[in-house]
């Protein structure tokens, strides 16, 4: 089958006669055409292929004039006539996709293009057409181009199938490029899948599929692209090669510095989103190596184990998860352990102000502050490494732990049940227990005598006083009377 796109050429437009060129022909195509002299493209593949069948698509205009100069009555049994609009270009394309559509799916075609070259709505949308029945259909995209040496032809025959692909591989590789993602397209190019199927493990936080195949899959497809006959993309498949270069080392390192570098590159890339769940998931494997390192959890990774830690981080909230050494460990580290959670919280912050579209367009700094954020992490995390510093040594005498709140109420709430000779409850600092107490409207079941002694009465009023102000002044005046 041959479908041609038919145009005005064959007729001198001074004269008005009809004219012949000489026609030469690429080896790949010496079957199809002849060399010889030709009134134009469609009258040299009439009169080379007299048994076959014919789609001769135009305006009304162009069949009309075709029928006239190429005497077309004689070969009309092989000839099916297909009118376009130019004014209607969803017509052109429905016409052009149905005309390839209803060819049986064996049956070689070769497509001549040389009549429409110069109508680029046209040649797109062909171009995009045949992308859709590459995967199913045998065909060949055909273009006399006019002849470097005129005195062996005006016109020669090539086939520019390669060429459409080639069109398209740059579409996308640089959709690639500038997104890390692709336009979903019908093709046989091999690397469309490589590409594909590397974009979504990226963006389905598949980072393990990525480093186990995906990456080494499409980098061996990008330098196979570049060996093979591609040549005029060599300098986009080399950006692109540079873009994902970063997965070359990424692997051996460990999982919070892969995670840090995927959020700078998606940071890049305007995707706010990914970006700042990347960093929230660098901040909870960072704090996962440290802790599995100093052996304060013993449990293997795991989006509850990260949360656990994080929440004893940030809050000093003992849980399963976390076996701290001692319970002077988090005061000894309270400094690493707030600047950490003021980081993870900005973070947390931006991500979920991302994940509502009306409030990110509401700021348009949102992803200055990402950056800030990710630099922060840099300087935090990879160049102080500030959880090196963690001790686990019983730091009780300095002022963290001296001030340390949950120490304080604990240390209370053992003096309480000595100094009240009661187990009626475990904290003081609950449901009120200290204004109860001061008013002396307590329950019964307290066991307490109401004829306070000096101490007991000084114990009130000490923690009425911190618990009215929270200053450390208070902390420090009970260590000094009941030490």
């Amino acid at each position: 089958m041959i479908i041609s796109i038919l145009g005005m050429a064959g007729i001198d437009r001074k004269t008005e006669k009809v004219i012949s060129s000489k026609y030469s022909v690429d080896k790949k195509l010496s079957s199809l055409v002849k060399k010889g002299s030709y009134i134009n493209s469609t009258d040299a593949l009439l009169k080379n292929n007299i048994n076959e069948n014919f789609i001769l698509i135009g305006t009304e205009q162009s069949i009309k004039k075709q029928k006239e100069i190429l005497n077309l009555s004689q070969y009309q049994k092989n000839i099916v006539f297909k009118t376009y609009n130019t004014v209607d270009l969803g017509n052109v394309f429905n016409l052009v996709y149905k005309t390839i559509q209803s060819i049986n799916d064996k049956e070689k075609i070769y497509f001549d293009i040389t009549h429409s070259f110069r109508d680029t709505v046209i040649m797109s949308i062909i171009s995009t057409i045949v992308h859709q029945f590459v995967h199913n259909k045998d065909i060949s995209i055909i273009f006399a181009k006019e002849s470097s040496d005129k005195q062996k032809s005006d016109f020669e025959y090539i086939d520019v199938t390669e060429y459409i692909d080639i069109s398209q591989m740059a579409f996308m590789l640089t959709s690639f490029h500038h997104t890390l993602n692709l336009p979903k397209l019908s093709t046989r190019i091999d690397l469309y899948t490589k590409m594909q199927d590397f974009s979504k493990h990226l963006f389905s936080n598949q980072i393990n599929l990525i480093n186990k195949h995906s990456y080494k899959e499409l980098k061996d497809a990008l330098i196979l692209a570049k060996e093979n006959s591609l040549s005029s993309l060599d300098n986009l498949i080399e950006e692109v090669l540079k873009e994902i270069e970063i997965f070359e080392t990424i692997k051996e390192k460990e999982e919070y510095e892969m995670f840090f570098e995927l959020s700078k590159l998606m940071c890049s890339k305007n995707y706010l989103l990914i970006s700042s769940t990347y960093l929230v998931e660098a901040l909870a494997h960072y704090a996962y190596f440290y802790f599995k390192k100093f052996g304060i959890t013993n449990q293997d990774f795991s989006y509850d184990t990260a949360f656990d830690i994080i929440n004893y981080i940030q809050k000093n909230i003992t849980n399963n998860t976390v076996n701290i050494p001692h319970k002077y460990f988090y005061c000894s580290n309270k400094d690493i352990f707030e600047r950490f959670s003021r980081l993870v919280k900005m973070v947390k912050e931006i991500r979920n102000r991302v994940a509502h579209i009306d409030l990110t367009l509401n700021d348009p700094k949102i992803k200055f502050k990402l950056i800030r954020r990710i630099l922060e992490f840099k300087k935090l995390v990879v160049e102080e490494n500030i959880f090196e510093n963690i001790t686990t040594n019983k730091l009780k005498d300095t002022e963290n732990c001296k001030y340390d709140t949950k120490l304080f109420q604990e240390y209370v709430n053992e003096k309480f049940k000595q100094i009240f000779n009661t187990n009626a409850f475990n904290n003081i600092f609950e449901k009120s227990r200290i204004d109860k107490l001061a008013s002396g409207n307590y329950p019964i079941t307290w066991n307490i005598d109401p004829n306070f002694t000096p101490k007991q009465q000084q114990f009130i009023g000490i923690i009425s006083n911190y618990t009215e102000h929270y200053d450390i002044e208070y902390i420090e005046i009970f260590y000094n009377q009941f030490n």
